[in-house]
C-alpha cells in the first residue's frame, strides 16, 4: 500500500476485526507505514484498552455499525446483540478519545427497513447519536445479498431500496483484500465468487490485481457502463443508486 502515495486502507467486509487477539498490533503496524485507517465494527468488543491503542497510534477513524432507529429494533435485527451494550460501547470510544485528545474521527452507520422509517423519525436519530460521535448517518437495508433469501421473502418489499443501476464508482477507487489473501473488486462478496476474484497476494501483488485484464472487464461493465446483471454481485447491489429518495426531504 505504500507503493501508492494517497491509498489507504479501510478494515472491513465480511466479520468483525476486532474478534483478532492482535488487532491493535495490526493498527499500530499500519499508523506507522503511515496509512491512513478507517475501522469498521460493531463496536460489542470495544475494550478501554483498545481505545487508548488506536488514539494513541493516530487510528484516523472508527465507524460503528448497527440496525433499526430504535432499541427495539437493533435488537430485532441483531437477535444476539444488546442496545445497551452496543451504546456503552459508543460512548466508551468517546470518552477515551476526549480524554486522550485528538482523533479517531467517531462515525455511526444504520440501516432500516421502510416499516422501521413509520416508528421513529431519522432526524431525531442522527441528533441524539451526534451527541456522542462526529458523524450520525441512516442507510438502506438491502436484503438481496442473503444466502437464504427464501428465509426472509416476506420481507423484500420492506426493503428501503429504489433499485436503480448507476455506473459504479467503487471500481476506480478500491479493491478488496479479504483475510485469506483473496483479492476481490468489490468487498460486497462473502462467497467468494470466482467472477470477482482476481487472485490471492500470495501470488500476485495488489499493483498486479489492480491493472488485470479481468479488474479493467469489470470497470468497463460497470464503471463506464451499466451492465449490472453480467456479475452476480453487482446484479444486486444498491451502491450508486438512488437509494436516497426516501430522505431526501429530510436531511
Amino acid at each position: 500500500v505504500r507503493r501508492y502515495p494517497g491509498a489507504a486502507m479501510r478494515v472491513a467486509g465480511w466479520g468483525e476485526p476486532l474478534l483478532h487477539p492482535r488487532f491493535t498490533d495490526f493498527a499500530r503496524r499500519i499508523k506507522s507505514a503511515g496509512i491512513p485507517l478507517k475501522i469498521y465494527t460493531n463496536g460489542l468488543l470495544l475494550t478501554e484498552e483498545m481505545m487508548t491503542a488506536f488514539v494513541e497510534c493516530g487510528v484516523d477513524e472508527v465507524q460503528f455499525s448497527m440496525q433499526g432507529l430504535t432499541p427495539a429494533q437493533y435488537e430485532f435485527n441483531r437477535r444476539r446483540s444488546d442496545y445497551a451494550l452496543f451504546r456503552s460501547k459508543v460512548e466508551l470510544a468517546a470518552r477515551v478519545r476526549d480524554r486522550l485528545g485528538g482523533g479517531p474521527f467517531l462515525s455511526l452507520l444504520t440501516s432500516v427497513l421502510k416499516s422501521e422509517l413509520g416508528e421513529a423519525d431519522p432526524a431525531a436519530f442522527i441528533r441524539d447519536w451526534s451527541t456522542l460521535v462526529d458523524k450520525a448517518a441512516v442507510d438502506m437495508t438491502n436484503l438481496n445479498f442473503v444466502r437464504h433469501l427464501d428465509r426472509v421473502r416476506d420481507l423484500l418489499d420492506d426493503q428501503a431500496l429504489s433499485m436503480v443501476h448507476r455506473p459504479c464508482v467503487d471500481v476506480f477507487l478500491a479493491i478488496e483484500v479479504n483475510a485469506d489473501g483473496t483479492i476481490e473488486f468489490c468487498g460486497q462478496d462473502a462467497d467468494q465468487t470466482p467472477e470477482h476474484v482476481l487472485g490471492n497476494v500470495l501470488d500476485m501483488s495488489i499493483h498486479q490485481a489492480w491493472h488485470s485484464e479481468k479488474m479493467e472487464a469489470h470497470r468497463q461493465a460497470v464503471g463506464r457502463e451499466t451492465r449490472h446483471d453480467e456479475l452476480p454481485i453487482c446484479r444486486n447491489c444498491y451502491h450508486n443508486t438512488d437509494k436516497y429518495d426516501l430522505f431526501k426531504d429530510q436531511y
